[in-house]
């Protein structure tokens, strides 16, 4: 009897195949499949008996297994499953204990729920009770589709019932290292500087003693998970291919960003801008920045902490980065003078406005109220500072007010929040 069951569940899963790849229009005698998501949408918080009296008569699910026992770090007797239809992708914990470990990330397979339970168990929804024999593999590495939840997490952590037992991809994570341990084994946090995820590993995954990449994209399956009383998310890599590391410096709060102070110092190699029609950037080893208008960096000032300053002119222009530091900023601090106090147009004095932006140069805020080099004291070199805490990307400007002394900004500093 068993085998005549498993026979005509296969022919429903080989007629049903391509519903499970897309959404088509089901007319006369009731569909024997069930979408994940009408599945998930049934839950109340409840235990539910599956039927197909509340199943709108259907009696199975299926979806593309992205659970992965293989490197270890998939949840102890769970098949994760997911079904992307109506243009969504949705998935579901399947409990069978040890047979979960017959069924491999890329499995197309179809269930027979009638008569499981729908609950949520240890946080986490799933189809328990499942019959002997309730599944047949269909086929093996299909396609595994993501939720690309991008560079702001928020999405994830407000929408965790949605997006749990899926695949979601986190772009540009910043890893915290703040805690000492800078392997996968047990839980880390990654954050895009504002919203905070959970990446879990198992001890026992092939990977565990790995190093974690300070800044990377990550593909995991999603589970939510409660810190603090309030509810967050965290994910699992399968296997260390869901990793794309990126280049990014270590998470050292309170500590000098590398290779600032910028003081302009820059090696032949490098693009800088050393004459007003040098155009509108210039490179050094913090980065490039925009010298707009025909500010340049100059070798002649007087007043500079090396060898070069970036100069203002006595008409409008801009020093602002074309790039972002990633740790916010604790502090900033930078020295600023008139360029030559014996010449005729820096005897007028000076003023510069410092400010910074947290959305890549869309607006920007003051650090503070105008510096002005006072007419009554050209030959000082000043030192301004600030105290700040600023959290994710971080990018500084100056602008001078037009009609002034030619102003030199040198050793610009920002510190890791």
């Amino acid at each position: 009897m068993k085998k005549i069951f498993l026979f005509f569940l296969v022919l429903a899963g080989l007629a049903f195949t391509i519903s499970c790849k897309k959404e088509e229009k089901v007319t006369g005698k009731p569909s024997p499949l069930i979408s994940v998501t009408d599945i998930k949408s049934m839950f109340n918080e409840s235990p539910l008996v599956l039927k197909a009296e509340n199943m709108m008569g259907a009696t199975s699910i299926c979806g593309i297994v992205i659970s992965d026992p293989v490197n270890g770090n998939s949840p102890d007797g769970l098949v994760i499953v997911q079904s992307y239809r109506r243009k969504q992708l949705r998935g579901i914990a399947l409990a069978l204990g040890a047979e979960a470990s017959q069924y491999t990330a890329g499995d197309s397979i179809v269930v027979k729920v009638d008569g499981a339970t729908l609950e949520r168990v240890n946080g986490m929804l799933q189809i328990t009770k499942l019959q002997s024999g309730a599944i047949a593999k269909i086929s093996a590495n299909n396609e595994q589709k993501t939720n690309v939840i991008g560079t702001n997490f928020s999405e994830l952590l407000k929408n965790t019932s949605l997006y749990e037992n899926t695949l979601v991809k986190l772009q540009n994570a910043i890893f915290d290292s703040s805690t000492g341990t800078t392997t996968y084994a047990g839980d880390h946090i990654i954050t895009d500087f504002f919203n905070n995820v959970t990446l879990r590993t198992n001890a026992q995954a092939t990977f565990a003693s790995e190093e974690i990449a300070n800044f990377a994209d990550y593909i995991g399956i999603a589970y939510p998970f409660v810190v603090n009383g309030a509810a967050s998310a965290y994910i699992q890599i399968r296997s260390l291919a869901d990793v794309a590391p990126k280049v990014i410096e270590p998470y050292r709060p309170g500590q000098l960003y590398a290779n600032f102070p910028e003081g302009w110092e820059v090696a032949s190699s490098i693009a800088a801008k050393t004459s007003a029609s040098g155009g509108n950037k210039s490179e050094h080893k913090t980065g490039v920045w925009n010298m707009t208008g025909s500010a340049y960096i100059l070798t002649g000032a007087q007043f500079k902490k090396d060898a070069r300053a970036a100069m203002f002119p006595v008409t409008a222009a801009e020093i602002s980065m074309n790039f972002d530091v990633l740790y916010g900023a604790s502090k900033v601090s930078f020295y600023y003078a008139i360029a030559n106090p014996t010449n005729a147009n820096d005897m007028k004095g000076g003023k510069v406005q410092a400010s910074y932006s947290v959305d890549g140069g869309v607006t920007w805020v003051d650090l503070g109220p105008k510096l002005e080099v006072p007419t009554s004291n050209l030959a000082n070199l000043y030192f301004a500072e600030y105290t700040l805490d600023i959290r994710g990307p971080f990018r500084l400007r100056f602008v001078p007010d037009p009609g002034y002394g030619r102003v030199a900004i040198d050793d610009i500093a920002i510190y890791q929040n």
